[in-house]
């Protein structure tokens, strides 16, 4: 069997796909990977009519075509089949988070859905297919036919992790779309090294070739908002969090070092790396940095976080540590099933900080534009945010209502969403809004620590209510150009800047000429 699969996301690494194109090429399949990353927004369409039909042309002599998506590409990715199904008679099926979690709204558009942990699942189908055998009874996979819709129930979650082979970076068959030239190139090597410096951490520097990955699958926490709860109820009643062992990880770093000589950072993506005990996590630092020696990026969370763990991860190599906050209101992470004090948050940011002439300055996540929020929960968060090192990075993320989610259903049966398609399927994480004072508030906050400093001043009571005031006139948004403008002139963005300042100088004449 000759199989495509698709990856649309932002960054090639892709680890589903990945890890779905060596099971098959495991089991004597044949792959093609086709990486349509884009700097346009999720919901965009990323193919102009001379790379659909560069596209099309990779797919004309395959067997399958597997397309992976989060919910913020249902629209494009439906285009996409869409098109291709106008032109070529060979079966699509989807995967990954949204066809997990609303598999018949896929099936309005794919021939076939991949439900929850595609590795097996996907084995199965495309040996069931070669030897020509009916597919209908496929676990993990959905149908539709003229019959209606055949959904199948979920295999058993591999529970070691050990079994499955490392992710494919075989790089033969694999395809990226330069955006730049309008084309898809063959990528090898040096396009891989190129693709690479661009980096998926947002403190991506020259010089600096990241390698992700997983130490684990799943998730301790069942945060409302998180896709995560979705996957937890999928596998009901099974170990979710499964976890690989250390020399395997090791044995994969090594291989990706040996063969790409210029990656020199690692980034391991599990939700929480620190949940595991200290003892464990010294053996593995240990042999990391023995082994591997490279600097690396982790997550964390607040209850795991302890001096001794953050030790050891930072004589090994620990350069920068994420951490999810969420929210400063403890009514709004009751909300998100987040049930953790502030006094510890501040005291694993306190943890964090002592380290800070040892590592880079952390990376603190909150979820802005949450339609549940109350004025005085978005003030609470500000004030909480003045209490945190200014040894330290914000990251904002707007809230997205995710659907299948336990906050998702809860927005629409209290009408919170009226659109699902602003709502979840067209809104992006990492773009929030910039209207009003509050976000403004939030924007000083993330800008630097000498904004950081001024935000205990606008937030006193006899300040507030003057600033909203002044809201009314709609100046945020000419300070938010002047901030985004300066921001531009650092990276040396001139020309762009030069264009925000023009719309500050028309926004100002506007208003002083009213």
């Amino acid at each position: 069997m000759k199989i495509v699969l698709i990856s649309p996301y932002n960054d090639i690494t892709s680890m589903g796909i990945r890890s779905i194109s060596a099971c098959l090429k495991k089991a004597g399949h044949q792959t093609r990977l086709v990486f349509l990353a884009s700097r346009a927004h999720a919901g965009e369409n990323r193919c102009t009519p001379i790379v659909l039909e560069q596209l099309i042309e990779l797919c004309g002599e395959f067997d399958l075509i597997g397309i992976s998506l989060m919910t913020n590409f249902f629209e494009s990715m439906a285009d996409l089949t869409s098109k291709i199904k106008l032109k070529l008679d060979i079966p699509i099926i989807w995967g990954g988070i949204h066809a997990s979690s609303c598999p018949e709204e896929c099936l309005r558009y794919a021939d076939m859905v991949c439900m929850g942990d595609g590795e097996e699942a996907m084995v199965e189908l495309a040996d069931r297919m070669e030897r020509k055998e009916d597919l209908l009874s496929t676990k993990n996979i959905c149908f539709s036919s003229d019959e209606g819709i055949t959904k199948n129930s979920v295999r058993s979650l591999c529970n070691s992790l050990d079994s499955l082979p490392f992710p494919d970076y075989d790089l033969s068959d694999d395809h990226y779309l330069d955006e730049q030239n309008n084309t898809i190139i063959k990528m090898d090597e040096e396009v891989y090294k190129n693709v690479l410096e661009m980096g998926p951490a947002p403190q991506a520097r020259p010089g600096q070739f990241y390698y992700q990955t997983l130490t684990s699958r799943g998730c301790p926490h069942n945060c409302s908002y998180c896709w995560n709860s979705t996957f937890m109820s999928l596998y009901a009643g099974q170990k979710y969090l499964r976890w690989r062992s250390p020399e395997n990880i090791i044995a994969e770093l090594t291989q990706m070092k040996e063969k790409y000589e210029f990656i020199n950072t690692v980034i391991f993506s599990d939700d929480t790396l620190l949940i595991k005990p200290a003892e464990e996590i010294k053996k593995f630092c240990q042999y990391y940095k023995e082994k591997i020696g490279f600097p690396f990026h982790c997550l964390g969370s607040p209850l795991t976080i302890t001096e001794e763990k953050m030790e050891y991860l930072v004589d090994a190599g620990l350069m920068v540590i994420e951490m999810g906050i969420e929210s400063g209101s403890l009514r709004t992470r009751e909300l998100y099933n987040r049930k953790v004090s502030n006094e510890r948050i501040l005291k694993a940011a306190g943890i964090i900080d002592r380290f800070r002439s040892r590592i880079e300055p952390p990376f603190y996540d909150f979820l802005i534009d949450n339609p549940f929020e109350t004025f005085q929960d978005q003030i609470d968060t500000l004030k909480f945010i003045t209490q945190l090192p200014l040894y330290s990075r914000l990251n904002l993320f707007s809230l997205v209502m995710f659907p299948g989610t336990e906050l998702y259903n809860k927005a629409k049966s209290e009408e919170k969403i009226k659109e699902d398609s602003d709502q979840a399927y067209r809104k992006q994480t990492y773009i929030f809004s910039k209207k009003g004072l509050v976000n403004f508030l939030f924007y000083l906050a993330r800008y630097n620590p000498f904004t950081r400093r001024l935000l205990p001043l606008f937030l006193q009571e006899k300040y507030i209510g003057l600033l909203v005031k002044i809201e009314a006139l709609g100046i945020y948004q000419a300070l938010y150009l002047f901030l985004e403008s300066f921001t531009l002139m650092k990276k040396g963005a001139l020309a762009l800047a030069r264009g925000d300042i023009f719309r500050i100088i028309k926004f100002f004449k506007v208003n002083l000429s009213k």
